[in-house]
Formats: structure tokens, C-alpha cells, sequence
């Protein structure tokens, strides 16, 4: 089937666009709908459409302007516009340029600009630089007819077309779209969904060999392991927790070109050592006629999915099934992802967990009855105490080593302390670490909750003792979870 999807896909990109015909370089799932933008670089088109389970309407076209280069972006400066699977991540309106660069600097994105997620994880590992990347305004009277890289709007048309340009919002950037008809392109979808389901149900089931014959050669993980390195600690977690549910759901498909795919969705995971709950993308490429991945990411999203989290506890545990016991794909319904280290430094997937085992104890009166999204939330607060508690601790004993890389690794770029933001924090640490030779740092009393807008508030007595001055006050450490895990925003104390 994959193979005659992929032939399906060669020979639609070369059809014209009829009327009865839809882009097929991005699909949703049955019943979900949602915005995106196909940016077509020889044609210099812009598309903005809503995507279906039926097909993909074009809401609005425009004209763009592209980068001087051709080809795919490889490195800094080659002025080439990359081509791939993105998503808006912020808006500089015109005046935040203007405090950015300058009056006459910021004239060049007339309206304002929305900077673009490049570069993704498959194009770090496969070594592309630069950044600075955005969907842009132009200047009035423009002449030249060519970017640094970046996709350039008519100020009119960025302005009417801000109302769809929101953070999140996926930017497909091709050479060319793939066009095909309403049956090609379920097919399309259907194809790329059933290795998402072969792979989940591989993990779910804990069948090693059907598992790793999802990966194709070029794999590497997001830390850089090889694909070998990566299957032996795969093996590992799935001999030590062979049991384990995933429910998954909203599913997207995104084709920048015929042989490279990616597949986002939420996914739930349920395991003896963790919990987590997030949004999933895996990149696949076409090896022989068949898709395999070749990078996975994982962001871990607070408060988890009640539906999800219900469908995969409804579910009867997977017991290990033999390697060679022939199995069709089924539909990605429940499973679960194998545990990934907590990110309290950067690391591969954002997870959240380990939590200890039920101790059987005879209740002396009738226990509480909670509901399951109360059980879930109870779940959540757990993992994040724990997660919040091993951040503590490597901060703790990166401080101590007086490392101010390994250090600044646990502060947030966002982060601020009274008058100073995080590079004058970074360079007051520095310069006390040079200076002091002893630090030792204790902590007593821990407490973790949830503060505004899904922040973690951590608070605990610190005694500090250096060279020559020793203190104990109260510390207070405000989270955020970002791209990067639990990263510190804020921090407070007060003498005791």
C-alpha cells in the first residue's frame, strides 16, 4: 500500500489544479478541521487553507516574494528559504521592530513579521543553520524581487491574513504543492496514519522487532544517539516495563515533498514508571517505497487529556506478543510511550513521572470516592512535584559546582530577579563563581504548587555557605514549562 501511495503522490504533483482536485501536503483526521499555510516557492504563492478530513479548501491566495537562493537552506547566510514543516511561534507587530532594529532597519517588514519555527529537529540533526526565518511585511516601493530567505507579504495582504497567521498555526514551505485528487489524498492520509498506528501498536504490544523495523537507517534521536544506540535503549526500557498503555488522537499529516512526511498527534502514556501526556511528531522519509522514521520529538503538555487518559485506562493491559505472530495495522486507540529522563537538564522528550509503586495498606474507614479526571489531576500533581524536585536538585548541584553554563542551562531566557534579566544574572554568576572556591548550598522543607497562568511555584529553606559568607533565608524558584522542559523565570529570598 505505501508503495502505491508514494507512486499515487509522484504522479499527482505533476497534475494540474483542477476544480474537483486538493492540496495534498496536509491532511486531518475524520472530524477535525484546523488552519494552515502552504507557502509554494517557484510558484511564489502563498495559501492560506483549512484543512478537513475531506480534503483542503484554499481560503485566500497571495503573491510572496522568496529567498535570492535556490534549493533547500542548508546554511547561515546562503539567503535560501527552507523547506519543510514549521509553525509560527510569535508576532513582532511594527512598533516592536522599530524597538528591535531601529526605525529605518524595521522599514524592511512593513506591517510586522511572524517569526517561523526553523530550524526543526530533522533539520538540526541533519546539521542546517541560520534562524531568523519569518513570514514579513515589505517595505512600500520595494524593488528588489527577492528575500534573504524569508516568505514577504504585501503589507494589505499580512494585515488581512494576521487573523489566521495565529501562534501554532503549522507553515508547510515547498517547492511546489502536491496536488491529487479528493480519493488520492485519503488515501495519502490513510497510508501515512497506518504507519503511525504500526509503530504505536508495535510499542504498545512490546514487539521489539516490529518496533524497530519502523525506524529507517538515518535515524537519530533528538540527543543525537545513532540508530542502533537508540533501539538498545529502547530494548532496555521495553524488557524492564513491558506492560504499558498510549491512547492517541488528532491526528495530522504534513508532506513537504513526496518522500519526506510528518505525522503530529496527541498521545497519552501510561506506564508502571510514569504518566505523561503531549503532543507527538515523528518525521518519516520513504526508504524503498516505504515510510520509516527518521527523528521523533516529544512536548509534554500540562494538565493532561481526560478523554485520552480515559480511553487508554479503559483498555485492557497489552501483554508481550511473539516477534514473528503476523499482525495488521489497527488504529492508533490506546498505547503508551516507553519513559524518557526528566528534563532537569535538556533533554530528549519533556516528561513528567516515576511514580512510586501503590503500597497496599488496610483503610481504617470508608475511602473517598474520586471521580477519574480527579484521579488524573491528583497523577499530574504528583509527576510535577517529582519533575520540580529533580530540577532543585541538578540546579542545586550545578551551583555548587560553580559551572555557569551547566547553571544558566536551568534558568529560562525569559528569566528576571528584580532589575536584572537573564544575561546580567548570567554574568553576576559568573563572576561570583570566579571568585569564590567553596560553594555549598542545603535545602530543607521543599514545597511545590501550582501558581498563574501554569507556572510552578517551588519554596524551601536555603542555607548557603561560601568562602567567607554564610546566610539562611526562604527561596522562592517560579517555573515555566517551555520547548525545553521546566526552565526557572523567577527568583526570590528573603532572610529567615
Amino acid at each position: 500500500m505505501k508503495k502505491i501511495i508514494i507512486l499515487l503522490l509522484s504522479l499527482c504533483i505533476c497534475l494540474p489544479a483542477l476544480a474537483a482536485n486538493t492540496i495534498m501536503n496536509v491532511a486531518a483526521q475524520k472530524g477535525e478541521s484546523f488552519i494552515a499555510v502552504v507557502v509554494e516557492k517557484d510558484k511564489r504563492k502563498l495559501h492560506v487553507v483549512r484543512v478537513t478530513g475531506d480534503g483542503v479548501n484554499i481560503i485566500r491566495t497571495v503573491d510572496v516574494l522568496v529567498g535570492k537562493g535556490s534549493g533547500d537552506k542548508i546554511a547561515r547566510g546562503d539567503l535560501k528559504t527552507p523547506e519543510g514543516v514549521y509553525r509560527i511561534t510569535s508576532f513582532l507587530s511594527g512598533q516592536r521592530l522599530i524597538e528591535m532594529y531601529g526605525r529605518e532597519s524595521a522599514k524592511l517588514y512593513g506591517y510586522g513579521a511572524f517569526p517561523l519555527s526553523y530550524p526543526n529537529l530533522l533539520d538540526t540533526l541533519n546539521g542546517k543553520t541560520g534562524s531568523g526565518i519569518w513570514l514579513h511585511g515589505k517595505e512600500q516601493n520595494r524593488q528588489d524581487p527577492a528575500t534573504k530567505g524569508c516568505v514577504a507579504l504585501e503589507n494589505s495582504d499580512i494585515q488581512n491574513l494576521s487573523q489566521y497567521f495565529t501562534v501554532g498555526t503549522p507553515v508547510i514551505i515547498t517547492r511546489n504543492a502536491i496536488i491529487g485528487t479528493q480519493q488520492a489524498y485519503r488515501l495519502s492520509y490513510d497510508s501515512a496514519r497506518a504507519a503511525v498506528d504500526e509503530f504505536i501498536n508495535a510499542w504498545q504490544s512490546n514487539n521489539f522487532d516490529r518496533f524497530k523495523n519502523s525506524y529507517g537507517k538515518g535515524f537519530r534521536s533528538k540527543d543525537g544517539k545513532s540508530l542502533q544506540a537508540y533501539l538498545n535503549y529502547k530494548k532496555y526500557l521495553m524488557d524492564a516495563y513491558p506492560e504499558r498503555k498510549i491512547a492517541a488522537d488528532n491526528f495530522r499529516i504534513f508532506h513537504e515533498s513526496k518522500d519526506e512526511v510528518v505525522a503530529q498527534f496527541d498521545q497519552y502514556y501510561s506506564a508502571a514508571n510514569m504518566t505523561v501526556f503531549g503532543r507527538k511528531t515523528l518525521y518519516f522519509r520513504n526508504e524503498g517505497g516505504q515510510l520509516k522514521i527518521v527523528a521523533e520529538d516529544f512536548e509534554q503538555m500540562r494538565g493532561g487529556n481526560v478523554k485520552l487518559a480515559a480511553k487508554a485506562k479503559e483498555s485492557k493491559p497489552v501483554q508481550p506478543e511473539p516477534a514473528d505472530k503476523p499482525r495488521k495495522p489497527e488504529p492508533a486507540v490506546a498505547k503508551a510511550e516507553p519513559k524518557k529522563e526528566i528534563p532537569v537538564k535538556p533533554a530528549p522528550e519533556k516528561v513528567i513521572a516515576q511514580v512510586e509503586p501503590e503500597k497496599k495498606v488496610e483503610p481504617a474507614h470508608e475511602p473517598e470516592k474520586v471521580t477519574p479526571e480527579e484521579q488524573i489531576l491528583q497523577d499530574n500533581m504528583t509527576d510535577i512535584r517529582v519533575e520540580a524536585e529533580k530540577l532543585v536538585e541538578g540546579w542545586k548541584k550545578a551551583w555548587e559546582s560553580r559551572n555557569a553554563d551547566e547553571y544558566m542551562a536551568y534558568y529560562s531566557e525569559r528569566f528576571k530577579a528584580g532589575r536584572m534579566n537573564y544575561e546580567a544574572w548570567k554574568k553576576d554568576k559568573s563572576g561570583k563563581f570566579e571568585r569564590i572556591a567553596q560553594i555549598t548550598v542545603g535545602i530543607e522543607n521543599m514545597k511545590v504548587e501550582m501558581g498563574k497562568d501554569e507556572t510552578i511555584i517551588i519554596t524551601f529553606i536555603q542555607n548557603y555557605t561560601g568562602d567567607k559568607y554564610s546566610d539562611r533565608g526562604i527561596k522562592t524558584l517560579t517555573l515555566e514549562n517551555g520547548d525545553s522542559g521546566l526552565r526557572i523565570v523567577s527568583e526570590d529570598w528573603r532572610a529567615k
